[in-house]
């Protein structure tokens, strides 16, 4: 018998299945255990004798190591501007940082819009999405979006509306320009 038909199985035992001979991994391809010094597959996380955990990869500890060092130099370029502030300084700046953003100037031109409307109660305006409001510097911003909200006879209509604001600070908003367009 040759050795393919002992591989496949003769005609006669038509039943037997190939299984292929396994491979043996060559020494560059395995590890040593550090606990029981035994050989391990280089990608087992725990040894398969002792049960072991093993230590991650070089390659992880570098990665881990540059993804800190490039978050440690992010964070203190950010903060470094702050920290050469006096205390009250450091205050009035992260007050006009919380209040000075877009997403308050569009809530402020909401505001404006609702004191013009006939029935401010009816008054439906859209989700805050940046290409509404654009920032003109300096504590200025303009913003362009749409309010439902109903008539004087009851029927619910959609006005386009322009807005420009300025932060005053401390939570103060002055309306510069209000204009409705349908």
């Amino acid at each position: 018998m040759s050795k393919l038909q002992r591989s496949f199985g003769s005609s006669k035992n038509p039943s037997r299945k190939y299984v292929p001979p396994k491979e043996n991994k060559s020494v560059a391809e395995k590890k040593q255990c550090p606990k029981c010094k035994s050989w391990i597959d280089c990608e087992a996380t725990k040894c398969a004798h002792c049960r072991s955990t093993q230590p991650a990869p070089a390659w992880a500890n570098v990665f881990a190591f540059i993804l800190v060092m490039a978050l440690g130099i992010w964070g203190y370029q950010s903060c470094s501007s702050f920290l050469t502030l006096s205390p009250e300084e450091q205050a009035n700046q992260q007050k006009e940082e919380k209040f000075a953003t877009p997403i308050y100037a569009y809530h402020m031109s909401q505001e404006f819009v609702e004191r013009e409307l006939l029935s401010p109660g009816s008054a439906d305006f859209p989700w805050f999405q940046e290409s509404f409001v654009t920032n003109l510097g300096e504590g200025r911003y303009h913003v362009k979006a749409y309010v439902d909200s109903q008539n004087s006879y009851g029927a619910s209509l959609r006005s386009h509306y322009t807005c420009t604001l300025i932060y005053r600070g401390e939570d103060f908003w002055n309306l510069e320009n209000l204009t409705f367009t349908d």
